[in-house]
């Protein structure tokens, strides 16, 4: 029996060992900082120009953590006639998941970004649920294989075991600076552009054996192991050991969901808040939600 909630999905879910694996790479660094609308626009640029010539006609997707986000959105408002949202998609950050469902929650976190003082998300969040929800008119293609769960990468053939494109981004980061990362490297400028040039060189390498691998072991003659990591004995017994001790503590020390207190309290040392924090919160959820949920 599949006890962790991964596990159990990848037991419900069947695996297609004949589907292409997703190419995952890195582009040659750009020596200057990316955080200039100049730097975002030649981005843009690259990016849709790779595209272009990879698969002619496609709609290019970029993804943004929040600064990078406002930056690009800044470019597709004042160049429409290059990179409008028609051309070229920008979604924010790792909130790729698109269906009604996904806008509703991302609807509903808004109000907490107003109240928490978290200004920047607050006002950027709004316009990629926005974009999220009129993709079907300005980029029906994207929204459709979007619809068909392209909005994340395969990169192996095991089952449930998708990663948003942003860990995949981070993933070959992590290839590129190595040990140490680029510490010091920027004092030194013929080291800096050896590590450009590389740096996408060795993740390319490393993607492509990790990729024969997954290749060879779906023709291996006991058959393809597409299981997901944690659908081994030793993965289940530890995740049924940890909800043991969960409902063990539970049972010692009282169980917090049941409480009937209007108190704030922490999860996991039963401190109460200051009631003043706690009023602060509500007024704020309460002031905030009617503005940006209706």
């Amino acid at each position: 029996m599949e006890y962790s909630w991964a596990a159990f999905h990848a037991s419900e879910t069947t695996a297609d060992i004949n589907a292409p694996l997703d190419i995952s790479s890195l582009l040659p660094m750009f020596q200057e900082e990316a955080k200039s609308i100049a730097m975002i626009r030649h981005s843009m640029n690259i990016a849709k120009q790779c595209v272009q010539f990879l698969n002619p006609g496609q709609i290019p997707v970029i993804t943004c953590d929040q600064p990078l986000y406002a930056l690009a959105k800044s470019v597709q408002w004042n160049w429409p006639n290059r990179f409008s949202e028609e051309q070229i998609v920008v979604l924010f950050g790792g909130l790729h998941n698109r269906n009604s469902s996904a806008e509703n929650h991302r609807r509903l976190i808004i109000p907490w970004f107003f109240a928490l003082d978290h200004p920047n998300y607050a006002r950027w969040l709004p316009v990629h649920v926005r974009d999220m929800m009129t993709l079907n008119n300005t980029a029906p293609s994207v929204a459709t294989e979007f619809g068909n769960g392209k909005f994340v990468l395969h990169k192996s053939h095991s089952k449930f075991s998708s990663i948003a494109i942003d860990q995949a981004h981070e993933q070959n980061n992590k290839l590129v600076k190595g040990e140490g990362g680029a510490i010091g490297l920027t004092e030194n400028m013929a080291q800096l552009q050896r590590w450009m040039v590389s740096g996408p060189e060795m993740a390319r390498v490393i993607n492509e054996f990790q990729t024969s691998q997954e290749w060879i072991k779906r023709d291996q003659s006991k058959g393809p192991d597409v299981r997901h990591h944690e659908q081994t004995k030793s993965k289940e017994t530890a995740f049924s050991n940890q909800v043991k001790a969960s409902c063990a503590v539970f049972e010692e020390m009282g169980n917090p969901f049941q409480e009937q207190s209007t108190d704030l309290l922490i999860l996991d040392t039963r401190n109460i808040v200051d009631s003043r924090v706690c009023k602060k919160c509500r007024k704020s959820w309460k002031r905030t939600i009617p503005s940006v949920c209706n």
